[in-house]
């Protein structure tokens, strides 16, 4: 399953449930060299993919999430911590400079969350990108990513949305207009996603809580 090529040609890496459960292998193009190198045996594996460097892989550990294999060492994959909710990250592609993994987010169920997740590896933080579509890939300059939505192929410029969360920022904002009939002001939230949506901004979440003040 998934064969992906690695970055120096020389070995493909795919998935297989050949020695009885789901776990990563590689094999030399011409056939030879068929070697497992995971062996997590209490989940499948699935999804693997090559990092840049082409001495790391990244693949979805079932429940557990994404794991993180460095192929020169011993040691037991690093397995991403959980986001809130309990989520996990999967189906993953690595940024060009290998400082990144572009996913989703799994429920405990393994169900996928729409939207794209960026996770660094640098300060081990997630950041939502978008809350719809899956399946991101990265453009090769790392700056923007693919994501397919519905029948669509759309785009995220990670600048813009690090433009945007610098100067709007997660949080509550107070926004005072002078006159806004009552049914139209609970719609304002609505009218903002919708707008959002059309600009490419899906990832905006607006809500409305209504104060009312006098002015002398």
């Amino acid at each position: 399953r998934a064969p992906r090529w690695p970055p120096d040609g020389q070995r493909i890496l795919f998935s297989s449930n050949r020695g009885g459960n789901y776990e990563a292998w590689t094999i030399r193009p011409d056939g030879s060299n068929l070697t497992q190198v995971t062996n997590i045996k209490s989940e499948s594996v699935g999804d693997p993919s090559w990092a840049p460097d082409g001495r790391r892989i990244a693949f979805t550990d079932g429940a557990r999430g994404t794991g993180i294999l460095d192929l020169a060492g011993p040691s037991a994959p690093r397995v991403l911590p959980r986001a809130a909710g309990g989520q996990v990250l999967g189906r993953v592609a690595w940024s060009p400079d290998g400082r990144s993994l572009a996913g989703m987010l799994l429920r405990k169920d393994e169900s996928p969350v729409p939207g794209v997740v960026l996770w660094s590896l640098a300060d081990n933080t997630y950041r939502r990108l978008t809350r719809t579509g899956d399946s991101p890939e990265f453009f090769h300059d790392g700056k923007r990513i693919l994501f397919n939505q519905r029948d669509a192929i759309r785009l995220v410029d990670l600048a813009s949305v690090a433009d945007a969360l610098t100067r709007f920022a997660t949080g509550t904002y107070a926004v005072w207009y002078p006159i806004i009939p009552r049914p139209e002001a609970h719609d304002l939230p609505r009218k903002l996603k919708t707008l959002a949506t059309k600009a490419g901004k899906g990832w905006l979440d607006a809500t409305l809580t209504v104060k009312s003040s006098k002015i002398l």
